[in-house]
């Protein structure tokens, strides 16, 4: 099951990438091929959401690996609703684009969740990203569905996710330093 869905994803990656060659070679642009475009963009972004969720859906993690794909699936859906109907409330764009947000934090902690804790250090700078990620993406959910959105609330963001951008380049980096040195040392 878990082979065909990952084929399932990479195939409609590939043809959703060889619709938006197609239009974007043709180059009328009119208002169809717009459509095609951002659908393509949608299939691309949620194919790639998905994947990732799907690297942790086996073992310890697999809940929220499946969790994330639940996003990664409602959130295509939204995605090209939107794009095809024009949505009657302000309201349901919004809910698309915090679903979309959500899905690439589902992706980014997926992807730092396969990252190898030998030690604290790498375990506190892993859970520091994820904890990062996931208060970005509140940060930014909040952001689009208040109306109340302020200076303050821009830099925490840009603090938080400062720290997680960060974090997320040591935490590998380290993992990968502590495998080598435990692979001298044996």
């Amino acid at each position: 099951m878990k082979k065909y869905f990952i084929y399932g994803l990479v195939i409609s990656l590939v043809v959703a990438g060889l619709l938006g060659i197609a239009v974007l070679l043709n180059g009328i642009f009119d208002e169809l091929q717009i459509r095609i475009l951002f659908t393509t963009l949608a299939f691309t972004i949620y194919s790639i959401i998905g994947l990732c969720c799907n690297s942790i859906i086996e073992g310890k993690y697999s809940v929220f690996g499946k969790l994330g794909l639940g996003v990664t699936f409602v959130g295509l859906l939204s995605a090209v609703v939107t794009t095809w109907e024009a949505p009657e409330s302000e309201e349901f764009l919004k809910l698309s684009f915090s679903l979309l947000v959500i899905g690439f934090c589902f992706a980014h902690c997926s992807l730092m969740l396969l990252v190898k804790t030998y030690n604290s250090t790498i375990s506190a700078v892993r859970v520091i990203s994820i904890s990062a990620s996931i208060f970005a993406a509140q940060i930014t959910v909040t952001m689009i569905t208040s109306l109340d959105v302020n200076e303050g609330t821009f830099k925490v963001l840009g603090v938080v996710s400062i720290v997680g951008v960060i974090s997320t380049i040591i935490a590998p980096i380290l993992a990968f330093t502590a495998n080598k040195q435990r692979q001298l040392d044996t």
